[in-house]
């Protein structure tokens, strides 16, 4: 009887822990997270029109996707999101397609910095 109370006291000491752990993790999260760039190609050239998507994967069921922008006439883009959770991981897909050829590059974004700025040189996947 003894030993059940003890264990009983120590599972609910480590679920109180970890709450508390968690609590403090999304503390530390920044409310939001906004995520520019330029995409060029591969001479320096803005790209126009290259589709950004956000996606993120809140557990072990999959990618999701979160949404998606368009470059504008100098290749620069701008996101703004809402993490989810600290253990959400996210990412950024870029692509662009035509008859004859694809670019694209995907990359991950921190959630842990507001402000972030990535760059992308994209390349002609022929």
């Amino acid at each position: 009887m003894k030993t059940t109370r003890i264990f009983t006291l120590f599972a609910l000491l480590l679920v109180v822990t970890g709450m508390t752990t968690l609590t403090s993790c999304k503390k530390m999260l920044p409310e939001q997270v906004t995520v520019s760039g330029q995409v060029t190609h591969e001479d320096g050239q803005p790209f126009e029109g290259v589709c950004v998507g956000l996606h993120n994967n809140p557990s072990v069921s999959g990618w999701q996707s979160v949404g998606k922008w368009y470059t504008d006439e100098n290749g620069y883009y701008e996101i703004v999101f809402e993490p989810d959770s600290p253990s959400a991981s996210y990412s950024l897909t870029f692509e662009y397609k035509t008859e004859d050829y694809r670019y694209s590059y995907d990359c991950y974004v921190s959630i842990w910095k507001a402000k972030q700025k990535i760059d992308v040189v994209l390349k002609r996947w022929d």
